[in-house]
């Protein structure tokens, strides 16, 4: 009777012309609409006004006679009973039974069923006639394509339902032996003992993978010189397979003469030269991973070892053995550092060379003299990706001389100490994430704390318009583990003490990485930093950077180097904005087959007006 009613209210008012009060209705259509509902309530005042209310107020008069209004007047019904339950039920009237429901996936899974997945159901089942519902079940029907095995539960019986009585609670099944490209359908829906079956059932489609391979791709960084004869080896290993990969063990070799350094936690030594690593104790971050990597994921790491002096062999190699809960192996051998001894002549010359110069002078820019103090509470990560492993992105013109020479800058001009730098060029995604990570991790203990970020490379827009760094080891597939540029300034907020001065050499834009430009475009969203935080960029939106070919160095980076060494680092916010501004776009506009490029400086809201005594350095 009641659905009777509301078809009856729907198709009462079509030749009324909307006004414009009262979502449509004059008082003519508020007084049909009473009298429509009066039935309903029977009289009941204050359940009479709750739907009178919430139909006036929630359906226009001109939806009301669309047959997709039904639903939504049948839910204000069911609302107002709820709450006014105070009206007289039949029970001998059936009951009514719908039900709700919602899947819910795990986000590592990105929408695909692996085996020894649980999926959960949450559900709501609701009695909104006038009878009493008797051992209302809730049925499950599973199909699939293929003949994938599903444990479930085909029948839950849940507690009788009054009228207007609701039941919440979740339904499992478990994916145990999945098909590769099979599809699974799944109903649900409700009965009680009387037959009434619920007015809806609900139903979802998944998917399994195309196929079952499990696959581990290690990458590890060059060795760093840590102390003499002591190397720290950054790592990377990532699931490149199809499906999880579950309690992964990670065991590693070093040549016999070589020994594992054991003192960190997530290092345990088993032979002097074997050990394994365990990455819950290394990253915190991991235990959220809980002992299973899907696919896409990554776990990083790092393991010292040391060389002692009667070491001969001519290469310092690495094995690897993974092998995960099902007794699957990933073997692999990789060569740390080829020709031992002439790596050992060649880091000596570097360090030596470091004391004086990186590398070439090429320009008045690439020399500084030391004039600053050292402020041991200054820090600098310093990143350059000039090249890139995929050859379907383009190597960055002098990037990694842009990041070394900022290097110079940060030590003689700025008084950052050397050991509080963070310098990476071509860096990975390990790598980046580190540098950022030592450094931010230090600056949240301390107090006035000033960091410079620098950062010369590829840039790319997210999916939702966010400017992305991107690392030396990701490919145009992805993009989706770039780094966030946003994610880095966050990164700096955590103490609000912490100083944060940022210099990007790279555009967001384009829908390739340009050959002879540093980026691609996008339309900054804003803002990217607060606090004390402030950010040069080489671009304003929608403009690329380009090259500095007489100095071998960015545009960008060219002027924002002899802004520096012109006035010893002693200048304002304002006047290092005002001077990239007139010689950057100067320099861009006397040159035939340039970009357009304005550099833009980035202030917090409430900063905007503290940039004209905001110093670099003082």
């Amino acid at each position: 009777m009641m659905r009777k009613i509301l078809i009856l209210l729907i198709l009462s008012s079509t030749s009324l012309v909307a006004q414009n009060y009262a979502r449509g209705y004059n008082s003519e259509k508020l007084e049909q609409v009473r009298d429509l509902l009066d039935p309903i309530c029977k009289g009941d005042v204050d359940y009479c006004d709750c739907l009178f209310n919430k139909v006036v107020s929630e359906i226009p008069f001109k939806k009301l006679r669309n047959p997709e209004s039904i639903g939504l007047l049948t839910e204000i019904v069911n609302s107002c009973q709820r709450e006014f339950a105070n009206y007289a039920f039949d029970p001998d009237k059936p009951a009514k039974l719908s039900i709700s429901s919602n899947v819910t996936l795990n986000p590592r899974s990105r929408g695909v069923l692996f085996d020894r997945d649980t999926i959960r159901i949450p559900f709501v089942m609701e009695n909104y006639g006038l009878g009493k519902a008797y051992d209302p079940s809730i049925y499950m029907e599973l199909s699939t394509k293929q003949s994938s095995e599903i444990d479930f539960q085909k029948k839950t019986v849940i507690a009788d339902l009054s009228p207007a009585d609701e039941y919440n609670g979740e339904l499992y099944f478990w994916c145990r032996n999945l098909v590769p490209g099979d599809t699974l359908t799944l109903k649900i829906y409700g009965e009680d003992a009387s037959g009434a079956v619920t007015d809806n059932i609900d139903t979802y489609n998944f998917y399994t993978p195309l196929t079952k391979s499990k696959e581990l791709a290690f990458y590890p960084a060059d060795p760093q010189l840590i102390s003499k004869g002591t190397y720290k080896v950054n790592f990377e290993i990532s699931n490149t397979g199809s499906v999880p990969l579950y309690y992964l063990d990670y065991e590693f070799g070093l040549n016999e003469k070589l020994y594992a350094n054991t003192s960190p936690d997530y290092i345990d030594r088993i032979t002097a030269n074997q050990f394994v690593f365990n990455p819950a104790q290394f990253d915190i971050e991991y235990l959220a991973l809980g002992n299973v990597v899907y696919p896409g994921e990554m776990v990083r790491g790092e393991f010292i070892f040391s060389v002692p002096g009667a070491f001969n062999d001519p290469d310092i190699e690495l094995s690897i053995l993974f092998t995960d809960d099902e007794r699957w192996t990933k073997k692999g051998d990789h060569v740390l550092i080829s020709d031992y001894e002439g790596f050992q002549q060649r880091v000596n010359s570097q360090s030596i060379a470091l004391n004086t110069s990186i590398f070439s002078s090429y320009s008045d820019v690439d020399d500084v003299a030391k004039t600053a103090d050292i402020d041991p509470s200054s820090y600098a990560v310093i990143i350059g990706n000039e090249h890139y492993q995929s050859d379907d992105i383009y190597a960055v013109k002098f990037a990694n001389r842009d990041a070394q020479v900022f290097q110079k800058y940060c030590q003689n001009l700025l008084g950052v100490p050397a050991e509080n730098i963070e310098m990476v060029l071509d860096g990975s995604i390990g790598q980046m994430n580190e540098a950022l990570r030592k450094i931010s991790n230090i600056v949240e203990q301390e107090r006035n704390a000033v960091v410079y970020f620098y950062y010369a490379g590829h840039g790319w827009p997210s999916e939702d318009s966010e400017p992305l760094l991107i690392p030396s080891d990701i490919s145009v597939n992805q993009l989706e583990n770039a780094i966030k540029l946003n994610e880095v300034t966050k990164l700096f907020r955590r103490n609000p003490d912490t100083e944060l001065i940022a210099f990007v050499d790279a555009c967001y834009a384009s829908e390739s990485f340009a050959k002879q430009t540093r980026s691609v475009i996008i339309e900054i969203k804003e803002p990217l930093v607060s606090g004390n935080q402030i950010l040069f960029s080489a671009v304003s939106q929608n403009q690329e950077a380009n090259s500095h070919e007489e100095s071998r160095h960015g545009v960008f980076t060219y002027y924002l180097l002899e802004s520096l060494k012109d006035k010893g680092g002693k200048l304002t916010m304002s006047e290092l904005d005002e001077r990239l501004r007139l010689n950057v776009t100067k320099y861009v506009n006397s040159k035939s087959g340039l970009k357009n490029q304005v550099p833009t400086v980035h202030v917090p809201a409430d900063k905007q007006d503290k940039i004209e005594k905001w110093k670099i350095a003082d």
